[in-house]
């Protein structure tokens, strides 16, 4: 197992555990490693007063197929007297070593319209423009 860790809080960086939040880390499909056959069966961790959770989970490293996390927060509204959903928009991998939530999720640092999936170079190649060679899997974006 790998321990994923980081802290949870508002936009105002205060921890929101008076509110009873819960984060759950839902494989994105079933797997398989070895002779093992893995279920979808979430994975919850709760903060602590000050924020801070960790959660093991089963790196995706060697899962076959490709899986990554999907991660939705739950969290109390009192104010509007039920249970709120917060759900991250990327998935995260996990290597086997773990690490922190902000180091491991797969947050494009581009504007993913300017994305392009397919195995051949694309022309015309506008400048910020990502491309991703869907045979070979490598990523180059072009500068200038």
């Amino acid at each position: 197992m790998a321990r994923v860790y980081g802290q949870l809080t508002d936009f105002g960086l205060d921890p929101i555990s008076m509110h009873q939040p819960r984060i759950i880390f839902t494989p994105s499909s079933v797997g398989v490693v070895g002779d093992k056959l893995l279920a979808t069966r979430p994975r919850t961790a709760v903060p602590t007063s000050d924020g801070y959770f960790s959660v093991d989970l089963a790196p995706t490293t060697r899962v076959q197929p490709l899986v990554h996390y999907k991660i939705r927060i739950e969290w109390l509204d009192a104010e509007a007297g039920y249970m709120r959903d917060d759900y991250v928009q990327h998935g995260m991998s996990v290597p086997d070593d773990g690490g922190s939530i902000s180091e491991l999720l797969s947050v494009p640092a581009d504007n993913p319209a300017l994305w392009a999936f397919q195995p051949d170079e694309p022309d015309p190649w506008p400048v910020g423009l990502v491309w991703v060679n869907t045979e070979t899997g490598d990523i180059r974006k072009r500068t200038a």
